[in-house]
This record gives C-alpha cells, structure tokens and sequence, in this order.
C-alpha cells in the first residue's frame, strides 16, 4: 500500500493538526494537580463572590493566552518547517 504524501496526510486531516498530538503523562499529572488546587481555591473563594469574579476572569485571560501561544508556535514551526525543505531541495551547489 502507498504511503501519502505529508501534504495530503496533512490535507485530509491525518497528520499535522492538535487531535493527532498527545498529551504527556507529566501533562496529566500537572492538570490533576491544577484540578485540585483550583478545586480548593474555589471553595474559599465562593466566601468573597468579587474575588471569585476576578479568579474566573483570570483563568478565563491565561486560557486564552495560552492559545494564542499555541498558535504562534505551530506558525512559526511550520514556516520554518517549509523553509528547511526549500533549503534541502536547492540542494548543495549554493555553499
């Protein structure tokens, strides 16, 4: 059976986006950790509703931030990416 290409892996969906990355066992770890805090913290913080308030709006705010980190990241690799394949298919004649 032939193998496709990256480019069509990547075109009908196979490779090349988040649902083909797996989350780490250290990420687990870390986001039941971050369960349990956030749990806790949040108990106490229904005694201050304000203050509660300004917790969901800043993880709402970190949430967001870390997307668009995410992106940028997988930007920026894959346009480095491409511009290391161009590099090897000029091949060696410009060094």
């Amino acid at each position: 059976m032939e193998q496709k290409s990256p480019i069509l892996q990547m075109f009908y969906g196979e490779r090349g986006n988040y649902r083909q990355v797996s989350d780490s066992k250290k990420f687990y770890k870390l986001i039941s950790e971050l369960a349990e805090v956030d749990e806790k913290l949040r108990k106490e913080l229904k005694k201050h509703p304000e203050i509660l308030k300004l917790y969901e709006k800043t993880i709402e705010t970190l949430e967001l931030m870390h997307s668009e980190t995410v992106d940028a990241n997988y930007r920026e690799g894959f346009s480095f990416g491409l511009l290391i394949g161009i590099d090897a298919m000029q091949g060696f004649n410009d060094y």
